[in-house]
C-alpha cells in the first residue's frame, strides 16, 4: 500500500482541502489482485486505492461516462490486415492509465487511513486526477489519450468504434487500437512504430512490451503471413473449476 500511496502523491492526484458545506466525500478501498503471464505463472501482485463508486451521483460529482474498450471485431480485423500483409503486431502497457488524466468535476475522498497527514485530520481529499473506480475516470483518460495523438497526427477513424486510430504520410500507415491501458499497434513500417512508441513515452508512462504475445486473456502466435490466437490457459481454468482435468 505504501507504495501505490506514495505513487499517488507523486502524481497529485489529490490535495488536501476542508470539507466543503454539505459535501459528503466518497469513500473507498484497498484491492488487491494477482497479474499472470500467458503461460499461468504469477507476474506480480498489485494493489490499488479504488474509489466506492455507488455514492457518486449524476450530475453532482460526475457528468458523461464512456470506457475505450475496442470491440472484438476491431481486434480480430487488426489481426487479420496484419496477417494479410505480413506485418507485427506491436503491444504497449500504459502505467497507472486511468491516473494521467485530469478531472473537470469536484470530486472529495476520504482521506485514506494509516496515511492522514498530522494536523489535517479534519481535511479531505480534493481530487484532482483520476482515481480508478470513478465513474468518469475511463472517460477523461480516453479524452486526454485522444488529445495526444491528436498532437501526433494520429486521428480517430471515425466509423463505429472510437478506440481505432490510422496515421497516414504517404505510403506509410499505422493502425493503433486501445483498450483502456493496452495499445495495439501495427503498420506498414517497423522504423516508424518505433518512432512513434518514442513520441507516446514522452506523455505517459509506458512499458512496451514489443510484439504481441498475450492479449486480454488470449496468447498470440505471430507467423510470416498468419496469426494463432489460442486461450489455452482460458480453457484449462474451467477445465480446472469442474474437475475435468
Amino acid at each position: 500500500m505504501q507504495k501505490e500511496y506514495d505513487a499517488l502523491i507523486k502524481n497529485d492526484t489529490w490535495k488536501l482541502v476542508d470539507p466543503p458545506l454539505g459535501t459528503r466525500p466518497i469513500g473507498y478501498k484497498w484491492v488487491y489482485e494477482n497479474k499472470y503471464k500467458a503461460d499461468g505463472s504469477l507476474d506480480k501482485h498489485k494493489d490499488r486505492l479504488v474509489e466506492k463508486v455507488f455514492s457518486q451521483k449524476e450530475g453532482v460529482d460526475y457528468e458523461e461516462t464512456f470506457s475505450p474498450t475496442a470491440k472484438w471485431a476491431t481486434i480480430r480485423t487488426l489481426f487479420a490486415l496484419t496477417a494479410q500483409n505480413n506485418w507485427k503486431v506491436h503491444q504497449m502497457d500504459v502505467k497507472t492509465t486511468l491516473l494521467n488524466a485530469y478531472l473537470k468535476e469536484n470530486v472529495f475522498m476520504s482521506h485514506p487511513k494509516g496515511f492522514v497527514v498530522k494536523g489535517h485530520e479534519h481535511k479531505v481529499c480534493k481530487l484532482m486526477k483520476s482515481l480508478y473506480g470513478l465513474k468518469q475516470a475511463p472517460r477523461a483518460w480516453y479524452e486526454k489519450l485522444s488529445k495526444h495523438l491528436l498532437k501526433l497526427n494520429i486521428k480517430h477513424y471515425d466509423l463505429d468504434d472510437a478506440t481505432l486510430f490510422i496515421k497516414k504520410i504517404g505510403k506509410t500507415v499505422v493502425y493503433l487500437v486501445v483498450y483502456v491501458d493496452d495499445l495495439l499497434m501495427t503498420g506498414n513500417n517497423e522504423s516508424y512504430i518505433t518512432s512513434i512508441k518514442k513520441e507516446l513515452r514522452k506523455g505517459f508512462e509506458m512499458t512496451d512490451l514489443g510484439y504481441v504475445h498475450y492479449y486480454l486473456g488470449i496468447e498470440v502466435t505471430q507467423h510470416p503471413k498468419s496469426i494463432f490466437l489460442s486461450q489455452k490457459k482460458y480453457i484449462g481454468d474451467l477445465l480446472n473449476r469442474f474437475g475435468k482435468t
